[in-house]
């Protein structure tokens, strides 16, 4: 898996090219979304990708806060993660995913 942690420069480059993306009137809530540009891509191997394909995402991310709130009789929990390594393939086998997972060897 690829450290996914920004490095100063992307940093840098990042703010000055975020602009606000526009609004989904897909059916998928607005958290189910990342958006990966040229320094992500890239340390994810620039896999070729065609609008519509579908692709295996696997990744590690540190739970940044667990919350739940009650409000008139209904519990509302909510989890926010923080992705720190990220693995985009397009075609894999069983074995390489449980070597990705899990590690080697035995």
């Amino acid at each position: 898996m690829a450290d996914m942690r920004r490095t100063e420069a992307e940093k840098a480059a990042e703010a000055k090219r975020w602009e606000p993306g526009p609004e989904s009137e897909d059916t998928l809530p607005w958290g189910l979304e990342i958006a990966l540009e040229d320094p992500e891509l890239s340390k994810l191997g620039n896999p070729a990708l065609s609008v519509g394909q579908s692709v295996t995402l696997s990744g590690v991310a540190v739970v940044e806060s667990v919350s739940a709130e009650e409000e008139g009789g209904s519990q509302r929990r909510r989890v926010r993660l923080q992705i720190t390594d990220l693995e985009l393939t397009t075609e894999r086998s069983n074995a390489d995913r449980a070597q990705s997972l899990f590690g080697g060897g035995g």
